[in-house]
Parts: structure tokens; sequence; C-alpha cells
């Protein structure tokens, strides 16, 4: 008898090692650090690895997270299964849209119709002032979400002046996002954040201030000098323009 119980306790103990390189596959840190080296590859692999419906909805509501951030990138890279992205995302926003702050419901929704606007361009006008509209929305609903602020903040970066975009209005989002990322402790492993710190020194070029973009892309590095995109590719063209010689 203590022959047999000995053995599905070691049997239970293998089951958990086999299980838990599985487990930390898919960890906020590999992820994370998978941005920050542009292997989007691996959040394409998190995302079809995972049956959303045999999640909890604690865990559902994570992989929607990623899957609001790896969309665009399938979009942008021309991914074969981009569309498939594209409508499960909306699926997923449907099924929790009853659990998820009304808000959050806004950003996804707007980021789901600027999807739609960049895949197909035949819907270029209407979605992108659908999205423009939902955004709105959601800042009206809570503009102390720093989701929300981020996604504003792009909105108003890049939107032309007759669409009322504004660089300036853009940068205070960004910051405002930034400071409360970081007073609520949410900056551990989080790409929204990282993020939202690159949109502070795209919109200082935007606005012309290339040294105030170059100090932000040193003090990204300083926290993370494995970002790669930042140190290897951005960073460069920066110091490229402001070390250009004037006219």
């Amino acid at each position: 008898m203590a022959s047999t119980i000995r053995k599905r306790i070691r049997l239970a103990a293998l089951l958990l090692i086999m299980a838990m390189p599985a487990i930390a596959q898919w960890e906020d840190s590999v992820l994370y650090n998978a941005y920050l080296k542009n292997e989007m590859t691996t959040w394409n692999q998190y995302l079809h690895a995972n049956s959303f419906a045999r999640m909890s909805q604690e865990e559902q509501i994570r992989y929607l997270s990623y899957e609001y951030g790896y969309v665009a990138t399938a979009i942008d890279e021309k991914a074969p299964d981009a569309k498939e992205h594209i409508d499960a995302f909306e699926a997923h926003i449907n099924l929790l849209e009853p659990v998820l702050p009304p808000a959050q419901v806004l950003v996804y929704r707007s980021s789901l119709a600027a999807y739609h606007a960049l895949y197909n361009k035949f819907f270029f006008i209407s979605k992108g002032i659908e999205s423009y509209n939902l955004v709105k929305q959601a800042y009206e609903i809570d503009s102390l979400d720093p989701i929300v602020l981020t996604l504003k903040g792009n909105v108003d970066m890049h939107a032309p002046k007759a669409l009322k975009g504004d660089p300036k209005r853009a940068l205070k989002a960004f910051e405002l996002a930034k400071k409360l990322y970081e007073d609520n402790g949410l900056t551990m492993y989080n790409w929204n954040y990282i993020s939202n710190w690159l949109c502070i020194a795209q919109c200082y070029e935007k606005m012309g201030n290339l040294l105030r973009a170059i100090r932000t892309c040193e003090a990204i590095l300083y926290a993370e000098p494995g970002f790669d995109y930042v140190r290897n590719v951005y960073l460069p063209e920066l110091q490229a323009k402001y070390d250009k010689p004037k006219p």
C-alpha cells in the first residue's frame, strides 16, 4: 500500500515537472521579453497554443490584452492569419464585454475598428472615424485609465489638425499614463507601459524636439537595455537626424 502511494506521489511530481516548462513558456516575463526583442512570433504561438474557451475568466482577460497588442503586428507584417486574429479578437471582446470596465471595452473596440481600417483600405475612412469616436467615448468615461490615455495620445499625435490632432495634448496624455503606471506599480513585465514610454519619445520627435526624443530613448534603454527596436533602430535614426548639418 505504502509503495503504491509513493508511486502515485512520484507520478504526480513528474507530471508537475513536465507541465512547468509549458506554463513558464507563456509567463508575462517571457512574452514581455519577446516584445522587447521584437520576437512577436512568440506572441502568435501563445495565442494559437491556448484555447480561449477552456480558460478561466481571469486568463481570458489576460489573453485579450495580448491579442490587443498582437493584431496590429499581424496586419503590419501581412501575416496569413491576420484576418483570423481580427475575427477572434472581435469574438473575444463580445464574450468578455459584460465583465470588463466600459472604458476598456471601448479601447478594444476602437482598436478593432482601426485594425479593420488597416486590413482593408476600403473601410479606412469609415472605420478610422469609428475608431476616433470610440476612443473619445472611452476618455469621457475614464480619463485616468493609462491604456485609454495611451490610445487617446496616439490619436492626438497622428491625427491631422483638421481632425483636431495635437501633439502637445498627446504628450500630456502619454506622460500622465506613464505616471499612473508607475504610481500604481504597473510597470513590471508590462508591454503597455514600455510601449507608452516609447510613444513619449515619438511625440517629442513629432513636435520637432529631437534632443528630448533622444534623451527619452536613453532613459528607456537605462531601464530596459534589451529593447532592441529603440537601441538598434529608433535611437540611431534620431541621432542621425539630430547630427545632420543644418542648412
